[in-house]
């Protein structure tokens, strides 16, 4: 593959209009959003930036909570006071329209409901979030400027379609307007685009002549990383990409590339370091300075500059769930947009060929990266909205990827018409596109918009209605790099991974570590009876073993589980108990004898575990039903210290308030 050089190529007409009829299915799509622009959930709080910006001038939110509603009780939270743990990035699109409704004195401003009137809720809300529909249409745009670097035009544009319209961010740039997602992939493909940009022009330079150190360059590539992370800190990862510039740059900088080069000195080729050195610490301070709004709110607060406003339970960097986020028929990645498989496969293509290592390497590192770190939030799966939102930083790279592996294919049949392979790949976007943004309209409708319904009934009944017939037969096709090595571990059909992948049990609250008190129980004879492998169907309230082994898999949030309490029934065949010997994984937990009628058997558990784990159980002298287990906290249960420890936070930050004025004294 070979990397084109676009510096002063201009934009070919098929590029254009395959961008332009992506731009207006993208805005046609908005206009047929079912929930119209409503503001709830996250995108609340996320749209109460750009409130408090327009009509307080600060980025306090005491006084928001004030004057506006406050449903999730961030005014006074267990660690602080007038918390907003959601970013300010989305207000560079929200605060716009919103002043400009502001200053024209709009009608809403009139409203005798002070929620609307004060611009908390209402017309002047639901107008302002519109500007995701513009984030979006700015992230085609910067995908496909980003993808012709490695592609024709008309390739370029329809990756930038496939990424765009066919990925899981389509979901918040035409229905979920009020969350920050489409502002995040915007600005993450800016960042993506202004590296892409500066080392075209470096890799284009002849070689032995590096170009000149352009200091505007690394400037506007650090403005660019700041904003991406001002949408999301999480972005921060983006860094991979001016730092292996940086990286090459300076290992040419100091590597002799000729015989005169080679007869300096070794000091003299250090000291062209000078100037990249000098920009890199420039490029460093932009990127805090634009960040500087989050830390700013954050210090003036909390006094703190850098944390997880989330709480200390939120990342859990020692059980990254992977295989969940990326293959989960509940939530994941490539089930719910499976043209991210072409995605990866053109991006590892670009870092496989040596002329495009320099891009696909560092854009590889960034998706693993942001992978691992989504998988190590605690709700791996996003609670309630369209699967793999936390992806939206990587909607460029995708663009990318797509477009590379597309040129390629064309590349191979180049001896043929070209028609036959582009009506292809438009087939292939086009039934990506269909697919995702129809299942994204079927979850638009399946809920109220301001009531948020478990993802395991949304996710299953989505997942089932699509792809029942296939999934009876093999489970889920688009799952199966997990699937089928989960089926072959746990002697089981491929299809109950799409049960054992849902969101997990046992899940603790990361800012208190109170157990979620619907997710600490398996009802073996209802919801969760698939999970009850080698038992009959249930007889009179409980599920039997079919023989004298049997498993239950157990999909564990917490790790720290104190005791197993299952609810049993024993039916012995002579005597007057069952021996039952029960194991989790490795854990031997014992043998118990289990008398003869219903009853209530509590294991202590040991070790922790956590992930989908087995309960072995194995019979003797008769037969044990099984109707639930419930899943219990050890004593003293985790909340009793984290709440020690977020007392004191709170304490600390009420301080820090009351001196800076923030709050009023007496403050508790």
């Amino acid at each position: 593959m070979t990397l084109p050089t676009i510096e002063g190529r201009a934009i070919t007409r098929a590029g254009a209009l395959v961008t332009l009829l992506s731009a207006l299915v993208l805005v046609l799509l908005a206009a047929m959003n079912p929930q119209s622009a409503s503001v709830h959930g996250d995108g609340y709080y996320t749209y109460l930036w750009a409130r408090s910006i327009v009509f307080d001038h600060d980025v306090d939110f005491g006084n928001d909570y004030q004057t506006c509603t406050d449903p999730w009780g961030m005014a006074s939270m267990p660690h602080g006071l007038a918390m907003n743990q959601w970013s300010p990035g989305a207000a560079l699109f929200f605060v716009p329209i919103l002043a400009f409704d502001v200053l024209t004195q709009n009608e809403a401003l009139d409203d005798p409901n002070p929620i609307n009137a004060n611009g908390c809720l209402g017309p002047l809300a639901e107008r302002a979030v519109r500007g995701s529909v513009v984030a979006g249409l700015l992230l085609l745009w910067l995908a496909f400027l980003s993808a012709r670097r490695v592609s024709s035009d008309g390739v370029a544009a329809l990756a930038s379609a496939a990424a765009v319209l066919g990925g899981p961010i389509v979901y918040y740039v035409v229905i979920l307007l009020s969350y920050g997602h489409a502002a995040s992939g915007a600005l993450g493909g800016l960042a993506v685009w202004a590296w892409l940009r500066e080392r075209e022009r470096f890799t284009a330079a002849p070689r032995g002549e590096p170009p000149p150190v352009r200091g505007r360059a690394w400037v506007g590539m650090g403005i660019a990383l700041g904003l991406a992370m001002l949408a999301r800190p999480q972005n921060a990862v983006l860094v991979v990409l001016p730092l292996s510039l940086f990286l090459e740059r300076a290992r040419d900088a100091i590597r002799p590339s000729s015989a005169p080069e080679r007869a300096a000195s070794a000091s003299s080729r250090w000291r062209r370091l000078a100037p990249l050195v000098g920009w890199g610490f420039a490029f460093t301070a932009a990127v805090f300075l634009v960040f500087g709004l989050q830390l700013y709110q954050w210090w003036s607060s909390t006094g703190e500059l850098f944390l997880v406003p989330q709480g200390d339970y939120y990342l859990r960097f020692e059980s990254p769930r992977v295989m969940n986020l990326l293959f989960s028929s509940a939530n994941g990645l490539f089930t719910y947009a499976p043209l991210t498989y072409l995605a990866v496969a053109g991006l590892v293509l670009l870092a496989w060929r040596p002329r495009t290592r320099g891009i696909g390497v560092p854009l590889l590192v960034v998706l693993a990266l942001t992978t691992w770190l989504n998988a190590c939030v605690a709700d791996w799966w996003g609670a309630v909205g369209f699967a793999a939102r936390r992806f939206d930083a990587m909607t460029v790279p995708f663009a990318i990827g797509t477009a590379a592996l597309f040129a390629e294919l064309l590349a191979l049949v180049r001896a043929r018409p070209r028609l036959a392979p582009a009506l292809g790949l438009s087939a292939v976007v086009a039934s990506g596109v269909i697919a995702t943004s129809s299942s994204a309209m079927m979850v638009a409708v399946g809920y109220r918009s301001d009531v948020a319904q478990p993802s395991t009934e949304l996710w299953a009944r989505d997942s089932s209605a699509i792809q029942r017939g296939i999934w009876d037969a093999v489970g889920n096709p688009l799952a199966w790099p997990a699937s089928i090595p989960f089926a072959l571990l746990h002697g089981v059909h491929p299809r109950l991974w799409d049960q054992a992948s849902m969101p997990e049990l046992f899940f603790h609250r990361w800012l208190t570590l109170e157990a979620q008190p619907d997710l600490t129980t398996l009802d073996l004879v209802g919801a969760h009876g698939a999970l009850a492998v080698g038992f009959n169907a249930e007889q009179g309230g409980y599920r039997f073993p079919r023989g004298r082994d049997a498993r239950v898999l157990v999909p564990i949030s917490y790790p720290y589980v104190g005791a197993l309490a299952l609810a049993v029934s024993a039916r012995p065949e002579r005597g007057r108990a069952v021996s039952v010997e029960l194991a989790l994984d490795d854990e031997a937990l014992g043998t118990f004898s289990v008398p003869e009628g219903p009853t209530e058997l509590r294991v202590p558990v040991r070790e922790p575990h956590q992930g989908i784990v087995e309960l072995r159980i194995s019979l003797h002298d008769g037969t044990l039903g099984l109707a639930r287990i419930e899943l219990l906290d050890r004593d003293p249960a985790p909340s009793v210290a984290q709440a020690r420890r977020n007392a004191l936070l709170r304490e600390r930050r009420i301080a820090w308030r009351i001196a800076r004025g923030l709050t009023p004294e007496g403050t508790r």
